[in-house]
C-alpha cells in the first residue's frame, strides 16, 4: 500500500512490491499469480478495513432520513481515517477504466454499496419521507457520485475543495 501510494499504481512494478514489503519474490508469487492479483488483494483490504463496517444496516422502525444522515457522517469519517490512502483509492478508480479485473471487483462493490443505499431511499419513500416519484437506485447514485466527484476535484485542485466537508455538504443537499 505505501508503495503503491507513492508511486501509483501505474508506476509500481511487482519489483516495487517486493522491495518495500520484504518478502521475496518468490514469497510474493507463492499468494499472488501477478500485479493484477496483488491489486485485488489491495482493494478487498481496502473494502474490509474501511468501507465494509460503514454499510448501512437498516432499521425499519428508524427514520430513513436519520439513517441516510449517519451513514454520510460515517463516509465522511471514513474518508478522514483512510487519510494519504484515499488517493491510492482514487487511482484504483481510474485505472479500472482500463482494466477489467479491477473493473469487475469496482463494480461488484459498487452494486452491493447501491443496493443497500436504494433500500434506505425506499425504505424514505415507504415512510413518507422522500417524495413517491424519486429512483431509489439513481439517488443512491447520486449520493456516491457527490463523494467521488468532490474528491477527484479535491486530488486536482485541493486548495479550492475543503474535502469531505464539501461532499458532506452536497450530499446533504440532495437529501
Amino acid at each position: 500500500i505505501n508503495v503503491l501510494s507513492e508511486k501509483g499504481i501505474a508506476n509500481t512494478s511487482l519489483n516495487d512490491i517486493v522491495r518495500e514489503s520484504g518478502v521475496s519474490k518468490g514469497g510474493l508469487y507463492h499468494h499472488f499469480a501477478n500485479k493484477d492479483e496483488v491489486l485485488i488483494g489491495v482493494i478487498d483490504f481496502f473494502y474490509q478495513q474501511y468501507v465494509g463496517d460503514l454499510q448501512p444496516s437498516i432499521d425499519r422502525d428508524v427514520s430513513a432520513h436519520q439513517q441516510l444522515k449517519c451513514f454520510l457522517m460515517g463516509l465522511e469519517d471514513l474518508i478522514k481515517e483512510m487519510g494519504e490512502h484515499f488517493t491510492l483509492f482514487t487511482d484504483f478508480f481510474t485505472q479500472a477504466t482500463h482494466n477489467k479485473v479491477l473493473q469487475d471487483r469496482f463494480k461488484l462493490q459498487y452494486s452491493e454499496f447501491q443496493l443497500q443505499l436504494s433500500q434506505l431511499v425506499q425504505l424514505g419513500i415507504n415512510q413518507k419521507e422522500f417524495k413517491k416519484h424519486l429512483e431509489p437506485k439513481r439517488v443512491a447514485s447520486g449520493l456516491i457520485a457527490v463523494f467521488d466527484g468532490v474528491g477527484c476535484a479535491f486530488m486536482i485542485v485541493p486548495e479550492h475543495v475543503d474535502y469531505p466537508k464539501d461532499a458532506l455538504y452536497n450530499a446533504h443537499l440532495l437529501l
